[in-house]
């Protein structure tokens, strides 16, 4: 009986001695995956916010080099054509002869590219000389300073009114400025364009135009202007795809939707509600409680807004990585508790 004692009080102090060991292992376990889990979601947050200003800065250089700059340059090559100088000088007879010449210029253009849906010049009374379109010579009779401009102001503009709000513009931008001794010069200016509007085709398009001086009475002599399709380019973005989603969304310079991926049926979410309002020139990211948001103003005049760029990347689809390791350390966690009592018992 005195031997039963000491042996049963043995095996009491190796069973708490063995509780507390194995109870600290598990703290200690849970503190490592709990440390562990916090810094591969903070490394896997900050991985995924570089990625999405990458995609943001690449697309919208991507329109500024594929769209803008041989916009802009075949809008200025038009415009310097020395025909159209002819054309200006030239009297009512001569005229119809010069405009044969500038459509086979005129029409080069929309042979090039796919996305030049038309090519006008406009002259300084708003009567549109010459007009190209799907690669044929038009004949369009509207005055573009005589439309009524009740229709901007509703916001519901065909393709005719929105040439005529912006040559509106381009005829107001004066072409020559006087400065200190210079009587005139003429200053460095980008392409002007219209706001984005979607054709009767359903495809969203927009205008973009040049004021042409008229070198003898240095005067506005008119405006060249080209219809451009951006249907193409906003669904090529559209398959930017971040970690197995395509979360991209395109705004206006209204904040409408031009673009928007399916939220209904994904794990998408909207960030219409967390959108930033000021101009944003560089990449702006946010994380939120659904994810990342990272948004960016692609411009073709200084300061302003053309259309934006967002990323809505869902939470649960740039941490898919995360959860694996976390469920790797718990069972790890767990096969050595295990493991600990199998030897236990086995002492």
């Amino acid at each position: 009986m005195s031997a039963e004692m000491p042996r049963t009080k043995g095996r009491t102090l190796f069973l708490k001695i063995f509780l507390v060991f194995v109870l600290a292992h598990v703290v200690a376990s849970i503190a490592t995956v709990s440390v562990t889990l916090f810094y591969s979601q903070e490394a896997t947050e900050r991985r995924s916010l570089e990625v999405v200003q990458r995609q943001l800065e690449s697309l919208a250089l991507r329109f500024q080099t594929e769209t803008v700059t041989p916009l802009s340059r075949q809008l200025k090559l038009l415009s310097q054509l020395p025909t159209l100088d002819q054309y200006l000088r030239a009297g009512e007879i001569e005229r119809p002869i010069l405009l044969g010449e500038l459509y086979r210029h005129f029409s080069l253009i929309t042979k090039k590219s796919a996305g030049y849906r038309s090519v006008s010049f406009v002259d300084a009374a708003g009567f549109v000389r010459l007009h190209i379109a799907d690669k044929r010579r038009r004949r369009v009779r509207t005055n573009l300073l005589k439309l009524n401009s009740e229709w901007h102001r509703l916001g519901n503009e065909t393709t005719t009114e929105q040439m005529s709000i912006l040559f509106s513009e381009v005829r107001a931008t004066p072409l020559l400025l006087s400065s200190g001794n210079m009587e005139w010069f003429m200053p460095l200016r980008p392409i002007q364009i219209s706001p984005i509007f979607r054709g009767a085709d359903g495809r969203f398009r927009f205008f973009a135009a040049v004021g042409k001086l008229d070198v003898d009475t240095g005067r506005f002599g008119g405006a060249v202007m080209i219809q451009f399709d951006l249907q193409s380019f906003l669904e090529s973005a559209a398959n930017t795809s971040l970690y197995g989603v395509k979360p991209l969304w395109v705004f206006d310079e209204n904040d409408w939707p031009l673009w928007q991926p399916e939220t209904k049926k994904s794990d998408l979410f909207d960030p219409r509600d967390k959108l930033d309002s000021t101009f944003l020139s560089k990449p702006m990211l946010n994380v939120v409680d659904d994810g990342i948001v990272g948004e960016k103003d692609v411009s073709v005049t200084p300061n302003r807004r053309f259309f934006r760029l967002v990323f809505a990347v869902p939470r649960d689809a740039y941490l898919t990585d995360v959860d694996p390791l976390f469920l790797y350390f718990v069972v790890s966690t767990a096969l050595s508790a295990l493991l600990f009592v199998v030897i236990a018992v086995l002492a």
